[in-house]
């Protein structure tokens, strides 16, 4: 059964997730945030970077995403291209396996947003769709975003919908990641999106 984490920067944090998850028998995604990944899909090794096929995928889910914004709303919406800085500073982030927003010290030129999701694996693998569900765990967020007044739905989380189609971003980088954190294998994958401006 999947998990769809949601990190949130106001209250609960991501570490608090894994925390309960360590504390938990039975993993609900109330009480975890961590997907959980035992169904016997073909995995692919965390170990291993992010693959020319991983990257069109990532560009290609997340502009068709972009596109899809409400008709009308994103005139102004800027086609994402791969960024192979955004990219390395993606996966340093990644591979500190540090379940929390933030970025390396680096002296990138633009502002950054960051997208992450997390998977607890049966082994050190993850699923092959796993970056294809990330990304559409955080559009999903967007049925709950509501244009007109740029809120999200009172108890719902919008934040990592808003950060994939902010519309001044054009470039995306991501890393990925098998982490040990309580005993527990972790998928860890990264996405930082610039320029985010205003």
């Amino acid at each position: 059964m999947l998990y769809t984490l949601i990190i949130k920067t106001i209250g609960l944090s991501l570490i608090a997730h894994v925390v309960a998850l360590e504390k938990s028998q039975a993993l609900t995604s109330d009480e975890s945030g961590v997907r959980s990944q035992t169904n016997g899909r073909r995995r692919r090794n965390a170990e291993d970077d992010i693959t020319s096929e991983d990257i069109q995928n990532i560009v290609d889910l997340t502009n068709q995403y972009r596109r899809n914004v409400v008709p009308g709303s994103a005139s102004d919406m800027q086609h994402l291209e791969w960024n192979d800085e955004l990219a390395d500073l993606a996966q340093q982030w990644a591979d500190r396996c540090s379940f929390s927003h933030g970025t390396v010290d680096n002296d990138y030129p633009d502002p950054i947003e960051q997208n992450l999701d997390t998977n607890e694996l049966a082994d050190n693998n993850l699923p092959d769709n796993f970056i294809t569900e990330s990304i559409e765990s955080w559009n999903s967020n967007g049925n709950y975003y509501d244009y007109n007044s740029s809120t999200c739905d009172p108890g719902r989380h919008c934040y990592l919908y808003h950060k994939q189609v902010w519309a001044s971003a054009n470039s995306i980088g991501c890393g990925i990641k098998s982490c040990t954190y309580l005993e527990r294998n972790i998928g860890f994958f990264n996405c930082y999106f610039a320029p985010v401006q205003g």
